[in-house]
């Protein structure tokens, strides 16, 4: 990876979507996340909006104990997978992580606002 800042946007636990810059490096989105990360291509629940953006997830949240449910994420209108902690949403060039765009920025943040049903994500 390369060591320069990128604009990402964070999902906290139990908090809204914020714009962040952090160090485009391993070590500070392990920091981020709280562990090693795992990579989930957000454009795999929407095949037909490609936006090009992917989830930067703690590999581990769902078997690590203290790792609090974040957010459920929905395909097709059905529970698909659930995060665990906080994640990061950026974009990719290549194989490399970049700044979000304007664009995933305004769709990610209204997708990950939250929005309590019965006291539950």
């Amino acid at each position: 990876m390369r060591d320069n800042s990128i604009k990402v946007l964070l999902i906290p636990v139990g908090e809204e979507p914020r714009i962040v810059s952090v160090p485009n490096t391993l070590k500070a989105l392990q920091e981020h996340v709280g562990g090693y990360i795992q990579v989930f291509p957000l454009d795999s629940l929407r095949p037909n909006q490609k936006l090009g953006a992917v989830a930067i997830v703690h590999e581990e949240g769902k078997i690590t104990g203290g790792v609090h449910r974040n957010r459920n994420i929905y395909s097709d209108g059905k529970v698909f997978d659930t995060f665990y902690g906080q994640f990061i949403v950026c974009g990719v060039d290549g194989d490399e992580f970049s700044s979000i765009t304007l664009e995933q920025e305004s769709y990610y943040c209204d997708l990950f606002r939250l929005v309590p049903v019965n006291n539950k994500f």
